[in-house]
Formats: C-alpha cells, structure tokens, sequence
C-alpha cells in the first residue's frame, strides 16, 4: 500500500507538478489549467495503477517512457520511486555513507534503505526535435489525450445503434405474430420490451452527451492554450497586415475541434456498424433487399467524390470572406476615433457592403455545391 486514501496521492502529484527542483524545467511550463486536468486524471491509489498514470505522465513530460524495477540504479541518478506508505520522491544522491538523498513533499529525506516492495525508474529526457510540431499533430496530440472519454462515448454510441434495431424489429415482430393471431399477451410483451429499448436509448443518450461536453471542454483548454501560445512565438514580421483576419482564423479551431470530434464517433462506430445493418436487411429482406442500401452506398461515395473539390473550393472561399469581413470589423473598432477624424466612414461602409456580399456570394456556391450532390442523389433514389 502506497497511500491510505486518494487526497495523499493527489498532494505528492501537486508538490511532483508545483515546487519540486529535480523536473521543474519540464514542469514549469505547465499552466494552473493543465495542472488541474492531470489532477483530475489521478482516480486510483493503487500501486500498479500508480506506474502506468506516472509512466504516461511523464511521457507527456517530454521524458522517455519509465520502466520500473524492484532495484535502483545508482549510476542513473536522479531516480523516481514509488515508496511503499510514503509516497513519490527523487532519490538525486548516494553518500559515503550508501545512504540515499531524496526530495519529497516534506523536503529533503535520507533513506538507510528501501521499504519491500519500493519500485525505481530512471529518468531520461526525449531527445529535442528541432523539427517544428504542424498544426496537425497538435490537434492529433491534444485529441488523442482524450481517447479514455472518447472510447467511452463509442461504446455508448455502439449501445445506442444496437437498441435502434429494437423498434424495426418490434414492428416486424407485430406484423407478423400479433396481427395474425390476435395475440394481445404478446403485443404487450413486446411493446414493454421495446419501451424499455427506448427509455435505455434515451438514457444512454444522455450519458454520451455528458461525456463529450466534458471531453470537448478539456479539448478546448488544450486547444486554446497551445493556439495562443503558437500565436505569441510568430514574429512581428511575420504577422499579416490585417490583424482581424488573423482574429478570425484564431477562433475558427471550435471547428476543427468539432470536426475531430463527430469523425472520430463516424470513423470508428457509425460506418463499421452500418456494415451491421447492412446484414441484417439482408438477413430479414434478403439478397434483393440488401443490395438496395449498398447501391446508394457506392452512389453517395461517387458523388461525394465528384463534388469533393467544388465543395472544398466553395467552403474555402466562404472562410476567407468571413475572415475579412471580421477583420474590417474589429479594425474599424479600433481605429474609429481616426475614421471620424479622417471623415473615412463612407470609404468603410463599402467596404463593409462589398465585403458582406462577397460572404453571400461564397456561401450560395457553397449551398449550390451541396444542393447539387441531394439532387443527384435524390434523382438516382427516383429512378431506382
């Protein structure tokens, strides 16, 4: 037993991330908000649960991954342990004396010798990547930090696929043995099970809801932080001359953060399972049947394919034209004792009145572009 309760292991991971001298310049980069989401993950004191979240904990360090051992190795100080009903300390010195030096939450302890069962790890920083990290391995970085609450909301949207089936079935069920019998005790059977689906449905619904408001919230921290902080590096030279646009394009992550979020659930639960009713509409309607979902199927994925680069296109222009209107926004905010000074205020005005057409503009191509797959869609569905 390392710990009694949760709140000791949660103190030794506050001092660990706060004020300890041995990793505080891995942890001095940490904002009070990334410190209070790893507090949050700490659920456990149990010892083996303790090496796997410290193991990830200081991977996220930028320290290669630990690997704990029963013996310490004196030629690799500093060392991590874990202490049997003490805690988490760094043993950084050996004396003359083979007694070990070691920094805790209480301050400096010397240690004779270890408790039975103490467990070791050595400390070894990542070698830097003088690469520069992309746009797009942050966002995966931040995404898959929060792969435990997404993994949770799969299940529950595999849970919810599943009892979908429950009213389909329900009405062949009544079809076919209530209607022609006249059996009323198993009509209410059924529609007792069947509300009993629904109300697990709604239930479950309602939980998935709950854990992806919590993951998005976590996912928008880490997202803002590390955006702004991007921002902060630019050089001025490098900046653009409008200074809106850029606002523009700084908040336009809520839609990346969206996006990775309902892929993530298509991706991984809504396209494997439609292949599983695909199965059952052959198993219940048979071959003829089945061919009429994959017929669409194939349909959509050529048309999506055909309209792809319109789209794009469309939705690319509709983008920058919001992004500049927002920038002639707040510049003009900014600057508007100099307009009235300058008497500039018409000049503005078209440009406001030209760039908002040209935002109507971008977005009917963009709706066109759309309309144009439902019809194509739509017209195949009639002629089938």
């Amino acid at each position: 037993m390392i710990y009694d309760n949760l709140n000791l292991a949660k103190e030794d991971l506050k001092w660990l991330l706060g004020v300890n001298t041995i990793i505080s310049d891995s942890t001095n980069a940490l904002n009070s908000k990334k410190v209070e989401m790893i507090l949050e993950n700490l659920t456990s004191f149990d010892a083996k649960y303790l090496e796997l979240f410290y193991v990830e904990l200081f991977s996220s360090l930028d320290f290669e991954s630990l690997s704990f051992s029963k013996d310490i190795s004196k030629q690799f100080l500093p060392n991590f342990a874990i202490v049997p009903n003490f805690g988490v300390v760094f043993i950084y010195e050996q004396t003359k004396d083979g007694e070990y030096k070691a920094q805790s939450k209480d301050g400096i302890k010397i240690f004779k010798s270890f408790p039975l069962n103490t467990r070791f790890a050595n400390l070894r920083k990542k070698e830097v990547s003088k690469e520069k990290t992309s746009a797009y391995e942050m966002f995966k970085k931040v995404a898959l930090e929060q792969k435990r609450l997404l993994v949770y909301a799969a299940a529950a949207t595999f849970s919810i696929n599943t009892l979908a089936l429950g009213t389909s079935l329900y009405t062949m069920q009544v079809y076919d043995r209530v209607v022609p019998t006249g059996a009323i005790s198993t009509l209410v059977a059924l529609t007792i099970g069947v509300f009993i689906a629904i109300f697990l449905e709604m239930m479950i619904k309602f939980s998935r809801s709950v854990l992806l408001d919590y993951a998005t919230k976590k996912m928008d921290i880490e997202y803002s932080n590390d955006i702004f902080e991007r921002f902060l590096r630019i050089r001025c030279d490098a900046l653009p001359k409008s200074i809106g646009t850029l606002t523009g394009q700084l908040q336009s992550y809520n839609n990346v953060r969206a996006f990775i979020t309902s892929a993530a659930m298509f991706l991984f639960i809504d396209l494997p399972f439609s292949i599983i009713f695909i199965l059952a509409i052959f198993v219940i309607g048979g071959f003829a049947m089945g061919l009429v979902p994959i017929g669409f199927l194939i349909l959509s994925l050529i048309v999506g394919f055909i309209f792809r680069k319109k789209i794009e296109q469309a939705s690319k222009n509709s983008s920058m034209a919001s992004y500049k209107k927002m920038g002639l926004m707040v510049e003009t905010v900014e600057n508007s004792e100099n307009i009235k000074a300058t008497g500039a205020g018409f000049n503005i005005l078209n440009n406001w009145n030209r760039l908002t057409q040209e935002v109507k503009d971008a977005l009917n191509a963009k709706d066109w572009a759309v309309v144009d797959v439902r019809t194509m869609e739509e017209w195949a569905g009639a002629s089938s």
